[in-house]
Parts: structure tokens; C-alpha cells; sequence
């Protein structure tokens, strides 16, 4: 694709119908999959990326952490999906997100919106609150992607896509697609790992009001 024919896509194709979003290693490319599969054509970082929001064709919802500093502009419906917070931690430290010169237009998306400050397990502590904190703001409807095959018919009706034959997709595509669709390398800490701070005691409340046993009080 030319410059041209993006500069003309972006100009005139119709912005996406929702957005979600959440910290990124949360399933996102997981819930993608699933919708797309049900007739829903849903881009995973494909309107909203490191480069900015660029609108295209072809899809009605993107599902992008990247999305969040653009929220507020955001005239589609907004739903927020998290993950166990220690299942994130160690992922974002699995893929170095937190180290300098790794995952660099990503990194340089991040640090206009978060400060590093060279300790990747306490940023990672206070990346998750902070993003997640940030996606509350501005989202509709919040849910657990541990918990989507129980709770997809409510998922689907907040987008406006609850027919029947969507449920019968969806369901469908629940049993075909492995939960590991994007898996990469992850680090290996339990809650009790993590260093006593005040980003922990943050971590602990945000993952106690999401309902995560893996951050509660005898983890």
C-alpha cells in the first residue's frame, strides 16, 4: 500500500465501532481471533498502533492497549479487558518490555505516557496499575478474559452483536481457539516474589477489585 492510498484510507474509512483494551499481554490478540471468527471483524493494533490511530477498512472494532492515550477523542463504545495481574507481570518481563533497546517502537510509544525507571519488576507492578486505572476511565463495560466463555452473551450484547447466529460463532470459536494464540516468553514469579513496596500494595488493591486470588491477601 502507497503513502497515498493509506493518507485516503485513513481520510475516509469510518472509524471503529469499539475499541478494547487493557495492558497488553491480557489476551488481546486471543479476544481478537474470537470476534473476528464470530463475523465480527476485529483488528488486534491495526487502527490504534505505535504509530498513531490510522482508521482503515475491513474491520468495525480494534482491540490495542496502544488505544488508551486517545480515548478521550473516542466516539465508539469502550470496553476494558484485564488479566490476572502476576500472568501479565510475568509476561511483560518474559518479552523485556521494561528493558532499554528491546521491542523499541513499542518502548518509545510507552515512555511518551509512562516513566521508566530501570527497575522492570516495580515498573511492571506499576505499569499494570496505571494502564489498567487509565482504561477504567473511559470504558463501559469491564471483564475478565479468564472468564469470557461464561460470560460471552453479555460481552456480545454491550457491542450490539448478541444474535443468535454470533452466540453460535462465538461459542464455535471458543472450542477452536487455544488460549496460548500469542504465547511468548514469560518470567516465573508468584505474588509473594515481588519486592514489598507501595507498587505492590497498589497491585494487591487494583487486583483484589478485579477479583484475582493470585495478588489476594495470602498470596
Amino acid at each position: 500500500m502507497t503513502h497515498l492510498t493509506r493518507w485516503l484510507e485513513n481520510a475516509i474509512a469510518p472509524a471503529p465501532r469499539f475499541v478494547i483494551v487493557g495492558t497488553g499481554r491480557s489476551g488481546t490478540t486471543y479476544i481478537a481471533s474470537l470476534l473476528t471468527q464470530s463475523g465480527i471483524p476485529c483488528g488486534h493494533e491495526s487502527v490504534f498502533s505505535h504509530y498513531g490511530m490510522k482508521k482503515c477498512f475491513g474491520y468495525v472494532g480494534d482491540v490495542s492497549w496502544l488505544a488508551v492515550p486517545y480515548l478521550s477523542d473516542f466516539r465508539g463504545t469502550v470496553l476494558h479487558q484485564t488479566r490476572d495481574p502476576i500472568s501479565v507481570i510475568n509476561s511483560l518481563l518474559g518479552i523485556k518490555f521494561f528493558s532499554p533497546n528491546t521491542n523499541e517502537g513499542f518502548r518509545r510509544f510507552a515512555e511518551k505516557h509512562f516513566r521508566f525507571t530501570g527497575d522492570a519488576v516495580r515498573d511492571a507492578m506499576r505499569w499494570y496499575v496505571d494502564w489498567n486505572t487509565r482504561c477504567e476511565q473511559f470504558a463501559v463495560y469491564r471483564y475478565r478474559i479468564e472468564d469470557i466463555a461464561d460470560i460471552y452473551p453479555e460481552f456480545l450484547r454491550v457491542l450490539g452483536s448478541d444474535t443468535e447466529s454470533t452466540l453460535e460463532r462465538f461459542r464455535a470459536a471458543l472450542q477452536a481457539t487455544s488460549k496460548d494464540l500469542n504465547a511468548r516468553s514469560k518470567a516465573g514469579l508468584q505474588f509473594a516474589d515481588l519486592p514489598d513496596c507501595r507498587e505492590k500494595d497498589a497491585l494487591r488493591a487494583i487486583g483484589d477489585r478485579y477479583g484475582y486470588e493470585s495478588v489476594g491477601h495470602g498470596g
